[in-house]
């Protein structure tokens, strides 16, 4: 298997914007798939409609919003563009979230030398968010909350806002401001009206005192307790990194 790994593949495929916004005056926007390799490299595109139900991301193939093109190649070097099309106009009234899948494909270079390497295929999951410019944006110090769940020991969020929340550099604090948990970089996101749990191990749960999470690129901190708490704004100096 050492073997094997020092001849894998490395995939060559960028993409760029890795986080996709359009109003709702939009009829398209675009994205850009670069081959940084020495190969041909393939892509099959694809979007589906983003919902949270009962704290679970739902996916659906997009009937409102449609690639094009859907599958690709480039050549090395290569960049090609790929545009996000509204099939109508969506309504301003709510924000619409949506996944747009790229999955690299083998490429012919990879077909023939699989017998001898190891051949890396990526997947890209990237977030498109579409709402109008008139959509209230979120006040996150009152339409996000946490709360302990002891039963199923779990932290659990809340977007009670019209916008979605983007979450990261999660950290949970014991009462002498001791660090027992944190997760650096993008935790995940909460879609408009929805919640998501999060299970930290059981020392974090007897212990802790204070969440520090990072909303939509902004630090805040919520209380940790049995009942609904509300997030404060801190300055980026109180702010754990």
């Amino acid at each position: 298997m050492l073997a094997l790994a020092h001849d894998a593949l490395a995939a060559t495929l960028q993409v760029a914007p890795v986080n996709i916004g359009m109003t709702t005056e939009q009829h398209a926007t675009a994205v850009w798939l670069t081959n940084t390799g020495s190969q041909q490299e393939g892509a099959q595109i694809r979007l589906y409609q983003w919902r949270q139900v009962n704290g679970k991301d739902i996916l659906e193939p997009a009937t409102t919003l449609v690639s094009s093109p859907a599958i690709t190649s480039l050549g090395a070097g290569q960049k090609q563009l790929i545009r996000l099309i509204a099939l109508k106009p969506f309504t301003s009234d709510q924000e619409h979230s949506f996944r747009l899948i790229i999955d690299e494909l083998p490429g012919e270079q990879a077909n023939r030398d699989a017998r001898h390497a190891i051949h890396f295929l990526l997947r890209y999951s990237i977030p498109v968010f579409i709402a109008s410019h008139s959509l209230p944006q979120n006040d996150i110090s009152k339409t996000a909350t946490c709360q302990w769940d002891s039963a199923r020991q779990q932290l659990v969020l809340h977007n009670q806002g019209m916008r979605h929340i983007k979450l990261s550099d999660l950290q949970v604090l014991n009462q002498q401001g001791r660090l027992l948990h944190h997760d650096d970089g993008l935790v995940g996101y909460l879609l408009p009206g929805s919640w998501r749990a999060l299970s930290l191990p059981a020392l974090s749960l007897n212990q802790a005192i204070t969440l520090k999470l990072t909303l939509n690129e902004v630090p805040y901190e919520c209380p940790l307790n049995h009942t609904v708490a509300t997030f404060n704004r801190v300055t980026a100096a109180t702010h754990l990194r």
